[in-house]
Parts: structure tokens; sequence; C-alpha cells
């Protein structure tokens, strides 16, 4: 892949693409030998980076040359997107040098490396960690991107009244 492909896919990222750093919920379902049903909720950080078009193979391109795992199709548009850290820090490590947006980018590199450190980073996280990484990643990068209001589902319970009411 020559620096000229890696330049414009990244001139994709920048002008159709995003950074997003957050706290996910994560709830699991298990039952027990004597078939009583609990859920689990934990939390951990995710670091996503993510593309919308509505050209299907400008799309392709960019994850074959940036190296994105997932081309989901929806009704009018195509999103590619990727959430694994160590995929997403190898793809920002590649954007970086071209990027229009080096200040986002430095703070998900940083976000990504701490996911990887932790002992368990697909795991439950501890109180401390989540607490760090909003601090550390989500507090500044809401100061960087600029305040905008929330797409999507609506948040059921902020993470701190989760663990609070329920424990950790």
């Amino acid at each position: 892949m020559s620096e000229v492909e890696v330049a414009y896919s990244t001139g994709i990222f920048d002008g159709e693409g995003c950074v997003n750093i957050y706290i996910q919920r994560h709830t699991s379902k298990h039952k027990s030998a004597s078939g009583i049903e609990k859920t689990y909720v934990s939390f951990r950080g995710i670091v996503q980076l993510a593309i919308t078009n509505i050209n299907r193979k400008l799309l392709e391109r960019v994850k074959k040359r940036l190296g994105f795992s997932y081309l989901y199709p929806r009704e009018q548009y195509f999103d590619l997107r990727e959430v694994n850290p160590k995929k997403a820090l190898k793809i920002i490590r590649l954007m970086k040098p071209y990027s229009e947006t080096k200040d986002i980018l430095e703070l998900a590199e940083k976000a990504c490396i701490f996911i990887l450190n932790l002992k368990h980073p697909h795991g439950k996280w501890n109180y401390e960690d989540l607490d760090f990484f909003e601090r550390t990643f989500m507090e500044p990068f809401k100061k960087i991107r600029g305040s905008r209001p929330r797409g999507g589902r609506p948040i059921k319970y902020y993470w701190r009244d989760y663990i609070e009411i329920n424990g950790n």
C-alpha cells in the first residue's frame, strides 16, 4: 500500500469519519445448575473509529487500505467501524501523519494503549479503571470535539450510578 493511498484514505476519514471514546455497558445472562437465571452487567471503555458513506466501493477500499474490520450495510448508507483496540491503534498510527485531527487521534491512541495494558481489557473493568478512563480520555475528548447532542439510544443509567446501587 502506497503512502498516497494511506493519505487519501485518511482524508476520507477526516471528512466522513469520526472517533468515539465512551464507556459501554455489557449485559450477559447465566443459568445456574439449579436453573436460576442471573443477569450480570459490566462496563468497559471503548475507542471506536467509524466512517459513514453511501458509496460502498469507496468504503471497501478504505477498509482494505487502513485495516478496518467491519462494513455494515444500512438502509441508505454503509458504516465502516473498528472497536478492537489493537486494530484501532494500528489504524490510528497509520492515519496520524496525514490527519488534520491529530489531537483527537493522539487521545484515541493513548486510550487504546490504556485498554490494551489492562489485565482483562475485554472483561469487567473495576471502578478505578472506569474512573481513570472517563477522566483521562472521555472528558478531554468532549472538550476537543465540542459539545453536541447525543445520538443513538438513550442511556438507561450512568455507570457510576449503577455501580453505586449494585456494587462493583
